[in-house]
């Protein structure tokens, strides 16, 4: 098992990314450090922001609402502009839409391998567990699903991108919503079970 006390100063972190940060990523950001707080997982650091961002502005009131009904406060949120800092310190980047991917590229082109869509990166760590070389979960994870990317695609001629609600209908916002629930367990149970191996 993981030692959680060697991480203090040395923590893993996920970097979600949208276009405003006030929908997608601010979900994806309470959502997936809600369910590793629920696992246990406390070196896993967990932060949003935008490609177009719009500075200070908090969540969408739909957004809000879908976390308050999993017991998840996002009241304090402030959305935030993407930045070269934010991308060079992350040891994955999970973005809403492939389109994102060109904008963290040109921020630190290096960053590059370790990017994916949020639903991508879930898909491809179902495939199976990567080995734990170094015993850095979060780092083993991207290094494995890294290696299998392009290996498949989404059933049924889907896309990886989640639809963008902003200034949408209710409807619009579920969709958004059910785009994200699934994939974010996904990455969370994935990360829980690294963790929790001797």
């Amino acid at each position: 098992m993981v030692d959680q006390a060697a991480y203090r100063g040395n923590r893993e972190t996920i970097l979600v990314v949208c276009t405003g940060n006030v929908c997608r990523s601010p979900y994806m950001e309470y959502a997936i450090r809600h369910g590793l707080a629920a696992q246990g997982i406390s070196h896993v650091e967990v932060v949003s922001a935008g490609t177009q961002a719009l500075i200070g502005h908090p969540m969408a009131d739909p957004i809000l609402e879908a976390l308050a009904e999993d017991g998840i406060d996002g009241s304090r949120f402030r959305a935030q502009i993407l930045t070269r800092a934010l991308v060079e310190h992350a040891d994955v980047i999970l973005t809403a839409e492939a389109s994102h991917r060109s904008e963290v590229a040109r921020l630190f082109p290096p960053a590059l391998r370790r990017v994916f869509t949020l639903r991508q990166f879930a898909r491809l760590t179902a495939i199976a567990p990567p080995e734990m070389p170094d015993g850095r979960p979060l780092r083993d994870l991207v290094q494995h699903v890294a290696g299998l990317r392009g290996t498949t695609q989404p059933a049924g001629g889907a896309t990886d991108d989640v639809e963008d609600p902003w200034n949408g209908s209710r409807a619009v916002y579920r969709r958004a919503l059910d785009g994200m629930h699934d994939p974010v367990r996904t990455i969370v149970a994935s990360l829980a079970d690294l963790t929790s191996r001797p």
